[in-house]
């Protein structure tokens, strides 16, 4: 059953160890679009996150140790109210971002640094909620989140949104 995110301040916070390569995906619902940018999910402070904008863009966003900010937005814009399988990728040894969506890479991008070494709480359905002007609250259903201590490649990515989707997609 996926998590329901009816208003600001519902969000799931759990702990989790972020390699210096890593995945981040889920299926997402969103009820609504955010007036700026919402965190579906990542670690605390939005910079290592699955996001999405008031134009309906997904997004992953990549925050290295130097402070320096990389995002990818997909050229693809979607409503409220559908399903689709999200997931970013970072790479250390080849310095690749990627963001795939529905298992179709969407942008990449090479980037310097390591990921910055932030704290082991990772958000799903905001990117900081003790932050007034940074938690970036999200509106809508989130379903099998999944983090992965490596850079997915693009099959095992499309793997995983054409399983959920031969089993009736998210719930």
């Amino acid at each position: 059953k996926a998590l329901a995110f009816a208003k600001p301040g519902d969000f799931v916070q759990a702990k989790v160890a972020v390699p210096a390569s890593f995945t981040f995906a889920a299926w997402v619902k969103p009820a609504r679009l955010p007036t700026d940018m919402a965190a579906i999910c990542g670690r605390k402070g939005f910079h290592n996150a699955l996001t999405i904008d008031s134009r309906g863009r997904y997004g992953f966003y990549y925050y290295n140790a130097a402070k320096q900010n990389f995002e990818l937005n997909s050229p693809k814009v979607s409503g409220p109210g559908d399903w689709h399988h999200v997931a970013g990728t970072f790479d250390r040894d080849s310095g690749a971002v990627r963001l795939y969506l529905d298992g179709e890479l969407q942008g990449e991008r090479k980037v310097s640094g390591e990921p910055f070494p932030y704290s082991d709480d990772f958000f799903i359905g905001c990117a900081n909620p003790d932050s007034a002007q940074y938690a970036w609250w999200f509106e809508g259903a989130v379903d099998e989140v999944l983090v992965f201590g490596r850079a997915l490649d693009a099959a095992e990515i499309k793997a995983l949104a054409l399983a959920a989707a031969a089993n009736g997609g998210a719930s």
